[in-house]
């Protein structure tokens, strides 16, 4: 659903920068989100859209379609692990499984669709079927994911982002066991020309991305614990960089291997694999600045029994 507002141009925000106007609207407030507006072509003047660069004049009225909660998400009746929850925002342990947000094939079974279920204070953001979403899980990665209840908690939770000073970390199964230790892998990633459900890494039109890792343990030569740290958040970024080394994260069928029984040297525990209830990834860490109270906030929750049972089943290899 679309909200259409206007902007009179009055002389206390006249002959100043565009997105500087905007975020003294009421409904706008920061100039993040005017900018945002700005950038995909949502403000207007007789019917162009207008660069955030633009000094405005007095007198001209912009108008403005602001995204609000699309009417057709509708409330899912769904038990939400919540961590952490006060009148900001709210820590949730999402299981494998769980898409995020509405998109096609899933537009009402969601952890958004929960989240209205929960709550009606969430953030807009700026799409209008992701209220509250911050960042994102892959559908079949379980883990901590922190949800924005007002736009104000969504912009600074947003901004720590983009800065890159929230804390991610990250456990996974694999394949083998990496040469080294620990290391840190950055490179571009972007969409797989062959495949577009997958990324790649690629030498143009790509992101950079980078992730440390770290062995926790091993078994014998065919698979390993693994702690991850991001420190950007690409989709599937994990997942390709694994991949790209030789060690993709078990379970996971679009980076990982057919077949697991010769990888494994045991068909039991490769039927184990071919049963996992998603991949063998878990976001266990989250780490932020509480937008209000400024308070560091940190959480931490274990593995699913699932991939804990997995893990007990290559302890046993020969």
């Amino acid at each position: 659903m679309i909200q259409q507002l206007s902007l009179l141009i009055t002389e206390s925000i006249a002959n100043i920068r565009l997105d500087k106007a905007l975020a003294h609207h009421s409904e706008i407030r920061t100039r993040s989100r005017a900018q945002k507006l700005l950038e995909t072509g949502s403000v207007m003047l007789q019917g162009k859209p207008v660069k955030p660069s633009r000094l405005t004049v007095l007198g001209e009225e912009y108008s403005i379609s602001l995204p609000k909660y699309s009417k057709e998400i509708e409330p899912y009746d769904f038990p939400l692990n919540i961590h952490f929850e006060d009148e900001h925002l709210i820590v949730v342990n999402k299981p494998s499984g769980l898409v995020v947000h509405p998109a096609e094939g899933h537009e009402n079974d969601t952890l958004v669709n929960a989240l209205l279920h929960h709550t009606k204070s969430l953030s807009m953001g700026f799409h209008e079927k992701r209220p509250g979403i911050v960042h994102r899980l892959d559908k079949d990665t379980s883990g901590l994911l922190v949800i924005a209840k007002d736009d104000r908690t969504h912009e600074h939770l947003a901004k720590q982002f983009r800065d890159r000073t929230v804390q991610r970390l990250y456990h996974a199964l694999i394949v083998g066991v990496p040469k080294n230790t620990s290391g840190q892998i950055s490179n571009m990633i972007g969409r797989d020309p062959g495949n577009r459900k997958k990324f790649s890494i690629v030498k143009t039109n790509g992101k950079l991305s980078t992730t440390n890792y770290k062995i926790l343990q091993s078994f014998r030569k065919y698979a390993s614990l693994v702690e991850l740290k991001l420190h950007t958040g690409r989709t599937h970024q994990i997942r390709v960089h694994m991949s790209s080394l030789g060690h993709p994260v078990m379970a996971d069928p679009l980076y990982g291997p057919r077949r697991y029984d010769k990888l494994l040297n045991s068909r039991f525990i490769a039927d184990a694999v071919a049963g996992f209830p998603g991949i063998a990834l878990h976001a266990r860490t989250l780490g932020f600045i509480h937008p209000f109270t400024s308070k560091a906030l940190q959480f931490e929750v274990s593995e699913p029994e699932y991939f804990l049972h997995l893990k007990k089943l290559l302890e046993t290899l020969s």
